[in-house]
């Protein structure tokens, strides 16, 4: 009986390997190939050549039982557990391998160079190599940007390594841990908000104050756990010991002295030396009063104003009277100046008279009759 044969087709971006009992009978290159029908002892696989064989048994298997043939269609790839295999296709980075990784690449269809790089020591990567293979390798490389003002810390396994200036910086950290910190070093503030105390004579009272700090040792201040938490419980105690020695009046009334003895209490507290932080100031932002004592407050303000009004305004009295006085005096003394003084009345009399008649017919009339007539009608209604 003639053997029954097929025929099959291999693409120029394909590769062709004939199985047989599970080990390789033969590597099909591109183009048109007479097979034996494949039987039950027998499996025919078809492989892009773009894509590279990730840890495939076959492929072992053929390494150690054919190397000549595997050198020839293979690339094997495999770095040690301190290395990573840069692979790179037409001089472009394709490809990272992990440590203790196993690819194998198709030869014949794009050049193939690959390079062993030892990164036990996580080294840092130089810009060009950076932005060659970070698109390629973002889970092997820890990389952080250190902007204007600040200053970055490289952990390495915990362990600092050194201090990073502004700029884009990378390493490797396919075997080791590597952590970048970026610290603030420019002046920040810090906002403690509605801490309830009470003061000495048993007010109790929420009040918000604002420091002021600064970054003096990146190193210390790196190692601090919580650092943003750290300075606000401690300048939470500050306040606590700063209110609880005054009474409300006096917290009220001297914020100036209390904002400098904050400042003072704070800097001099050792544990911000410890964190790598110098504080530059405290100040007291809000007072809040409980709704009660807010009431009793604004009535005590509202009198207070209320007996300045009034002592202004009888000072005010006091001065018109004393100046009324001196007038009198000055017109009995001075007929002239009386007489001037009768004339102003009677214009500003005339100012509210539509018309007035003045006879001369009969004495005590005319001009000087009416003028003698108010006179009088005034003295009377002083007498009444």
């Amino acid at each position: 009986m003639w053997p029954i044969y097929r025929s099959i087709t291999i693409n120029s971006t394909e590769r062709g390997v004939l199985l047989r009992d599970g080990q390789v009978a033969r590597v099909l290159l591109p183009g048109r190939h007479r097979l034996p029908a494949a039987g039950p002892r027998t499996e025919l696989r078809t492989f892009d050549v773009s894509r590279p064989l990730d840890k495939e048994d076959w492929v072992r298997a053929l390494e150690a039982r054919d190397p000549a043939l595997c050198a020839q269609h293979f690339e094997i790839v495999r770095p040690s557990d301190q290395e990573v295999g840069i692979v790179r296709l037409d001089s472009k980075v394709k490809y990272v391998v992990e440590p203790n990784g196993d690819i194998a690449l198709w030869k014949g269809f794009r050049d193939i160079a690959v390079e062993y790089l030892d990164v036990s020591e996580a080294p840092k990567l130089e810009r060009n190599a950076l932005n060659a293979m970070a698109t390629v390798s973002p889970r092997f490389i820890t990389r952080t940007t250190v902007a204007s003002g600040y200053e970055g810390l490289v952990y390495v396994d915990g362990d600092l390594l050194e201090r990073l200036k502004p700029g884009v910086h990378a390493y490797w950290s396919a075997v080791r841990e590597v952590n970048l910190v970026a610290l603030d070093l420019r002046r920040q503030a810090t906002e403690v908000t509605a801490q309830e105390i009470l003061t000495q004579d048993r007010v109790s009272i929420r009040v918000t104050l604002t420091a002021f700090w600064q970054i003096t040792d990146p190193v210390k201040a790196g190692e601090a756990k919580d650092l943003n938490e750290q300075i606000y419980r401690h300048i939470q105690f500050a306040i606590r010991d700063a209110v609880a020695n005054r009474t409300l009046d006096e917290l009220l009334n001297a914020r100036g002295e209390i904002d400098t003895e904050l400042t003072k209490a704070v800097q001099s507290m050792g544990a911000f030396a410890d964190f790598g932080v110098e504080i530059a100031s405290v100040g007291l932002k809000d007072v809040i009063l409980p709704g009660e004592m807010r009431e009793i407050l604004n009535r005590v303000v509202e009198a207070e104003k209320q007996a300045q009004a009034n002592l202004i305004r009888r000072r005010e009295e006091t001065s018109a009277t004393r100046s009324l006085l001196n007038t009198a005096r000055l017109m009995e003394n001075n007929p002239l100046l009386l007489r001037m003084k009768e004339l102003e009345t009677l214009e500003k009399l005339t100012e509210k008279v539509g018309r007035l008649d003045v006879s001369t017919s009969a004495p005590g009339h005319g001009l000087d009759g009416l003028l003698s007539n108010l006179v009088r009608i005034s003295d009377k209604s002083v007498e009444s």
